[in-house]
């Protein structure tokens, strides 16, 4: 008998009119392009597409699965929106429950997501930051650079952001890995909470063009409150993708 695939779990979190974006010749949901990284890697990984944010009950059953994905989304981990969205608050148990009995990963939305079950405040940025988009220099601390998420990264990397709010503060029990290299962002970039739940506010499964596309179709808004601001488009080399196969090394 061959060797069991590991079923990871990929809880979809955007609404309905969230972008979709181009991988190949295809234009896929957030949740469906990270299916397609993971498959990438290879047959050994089962990735499982939830979308609770469609139907409030379609969440994984922990003990049917090995690896929970939360990916990033156009909606906002705050107060209004968890009031109106009980989806979303099943989110937040839903992590509470998973943490320690699966290794889980928190992309954007769900590195805020996760860290707010965790104790940190989720803020948004304010006028010297009001959207942080593109590459931006991005700093690992003295245990980002021990932990296996962020083997074969430097120190100093670029980072590919895109998102309106932030982690403030480090979750309870937890380490930052990586910080901001912006002086003005005080945004924790990256943290471990126990041996194996991770958040990181940049975008492992973004590719370039993706953030050309949000660019794009966030155009009106990122003239109107970000004028003159310089978006890096690329980076000179790429390292922050490595995140996701790390993290897939590590379980």
């Amino acid at each position: 008998m061959g060797r069991a695939r590991l079923k990871i779990a990929i809880v979809g979190c955007e609404p309905r009119d969230q972008e979709k974006f181009r991988y190949g010749n295809k234009r896929y949901d957030i949740r469906y392009l990270v299916r397609k990284k993971i498959e990438a890697f290879g047959e050994k990984f089962e990735p499982l597409v939830h979308w609770p944010a469609r139907n409030k009950k379609d969440f994984p059953e922990i003990k049917n699965i090995d690896v929970v994905v939360i990916p990033g989304s156009k909606l906002n981990v705050d107060e209004e929106t968890l009031s109106e969205m009980e989806w979303m608050r099943k989110l937040l148990d839903f992590i509470a429950d998973a943490h320690e009995k699966v290794p889980m990963l928190g992309i954007c939305f769900g590195h805020q997501a996760i860290a707010r079950v965790f104790g940190s405040d989720v803020k948004t940025y304010g006028r010297d930051i009001f959207y942080e988009i593109g590459f931006e220099p991005t700093k690992l601390t003295a245990k980002g650079i021990k932990d296996p998420l962020f083997r074969g990264i430097p120190k100093e990397f670029m980072g590919l952001y895109s998102h309106f709010q932030y982690v403030a503060d480090v979750p309870d029990t937890g380490v930052m890995l990586a910080k901001s290299g912006n002086r003005k962002n005080k945004g924790i970039q990256a943290y471990r909470i126990g041996n194996a739940t991770y958040g990181v506010q940049f975008h492992p499964d973004y590719n370039e063009n993706h953030i050309t596309e949000l660019v794009r179709n966030r155009n009106e808004i990122i003239m109107k409150n970000m004028p003159g601001k310089r978006i890096l488009y690329f980076a000179d080399e790429r390292h922050d993708h490595k995140v996701l196969s790390n993290f897939l090394d590590i379980i």
